[in-house]
């Protein structure tokens, strides 16, 4: 790691920055081995969402996410918030739902905490009742 990553938040934005470039080998240089994932969502079914334990279980969350969403590198931070070795960021991510060809603006929001520079625990929530109105107004017109 670079020696300019020296706060929690720090850490989530070196991260979330190799993320979107889907570097993900750089990504999990900032995930600590033991690091437990949760991903939650309202709404439509999403096959990523759930625990995730350890950098194996951030790859099979990684490659579920790229399997349902073609997320082009356009993702918005909107805030991030630190308190002590929590940070708190919403993000808002822009892509097409590869089920349904729907072109989608994915609002989430991660809390973290970091120990020793490594995210040793991350929850995500995402809302996708609006994706999944659009998607039944679609599918009702046909």
């Amino acid at each position: 790691m670079s020696g300019r990553i020296v706060s929690p938040s720090n850490v989530f934005f070196a991260c979330f920055t190799a993320y979107r470039e889907r570097d993900y080998d750089k990504a999990l240089t900032y995930v600590a081995p033991d690091v437990r994932v949760e991903v939650h969502t309202r709404g439509a079914q999403d096959p990523s969402c759930g625990i995730y334990e350890g950098h194996a279980g951030v790859r099979l969350w990684f490659a579920r996410v790229d399997e349902t969403w073609a997320i082009d590198e356009r993702e918005d931070l909107s805030a991030v918030v630190t308190d002590g070795d929590n940070v708190a960021a919403s993000t808002t991510a822009y892509g097409i739902e590869r089920a349904t060809g729907v072109k989608v603006a994915i609002r989430t929001a991660m809390f973290l905490t970091v120990r020793d520079l490594q995210i040793v625990e991350l929850v995500e929530f995402h809302n996708l009742d609006r994706i999944s109105r659009a998607v039944q107004l679609m599918t009702s017109e046909e």
